[in-house]
């Protein structure tokens, strides 16, 4: 059942249905939809489409997968590692995200 829902790692609630599909921009450069997450009452952003097995959201990026955090970071192709504030994988929200 887990693996059929998104869930807010943080606070343990499935909030939706989820998707497989990772999200691809096509060429375009990354802008985070109000589309791409869902609100949590925790206040983390959880993403909607594809995770990885370490349930880190992932995008298509210039022709690759890559974890949506490093994106939003600007890390794509460093050795820098992203920290979580909230402790929340599939979080998105940039206020808790650093590199």
């Amino acid at each position: 059942m887990a693996d059929k829902h998104i869930i807010c790692r943080r606070c343990d609630i499935a909030l939706a249905e989820k998707r497989r599909k990772p999200r691809k921009t096509r060429g375009a450069p990354f802008t985070l939809s109000k589309a791409d997450y869902i609100v949590c009452a925790c206040g983390c952003w959880i993403w909607k489409w594809a995770q990885l097995p370490n349930h880190y959201a992932v995008t298509s990026h210039r022709g690759q997968f890559v974890a949506v955090n490093r994106v939003l970071l600007g890390i794509v192709g460093t050795k820098l590692d992203q920290i979580h504030d909230c402790d929340n994988p599939p979080c998105v929200n940039p206020a808790h995200l650093r590199a």
